[in-house]
């Protein structure tokens, strides 16, 4: 699914899915664990505003 954003028309969201089950539900979760935190202090400076 892919779709322009209305509130900014430049940016594009695109969307995968997958069979419940599948291959690809496997591997999408193990890319999507690549960018998961690691710790709890990953998770909390992830959330912290930033300063700049």
């Amino acid at each position: 699914m892919q779709g322009a954003l209305p509130a900014d028309p430049d940016q594009t969201m695109v969307l995968f899915t997958t069979e419940p089950g599948s291959a690809s539900a496997d591997t999408l979760r193990l890319l999507a664990s690549w960018t998961a935190p690691t710790s709890t202090r990953d998770v909390a400076s992830s959330q912290a505003p930033s300063s700049g």
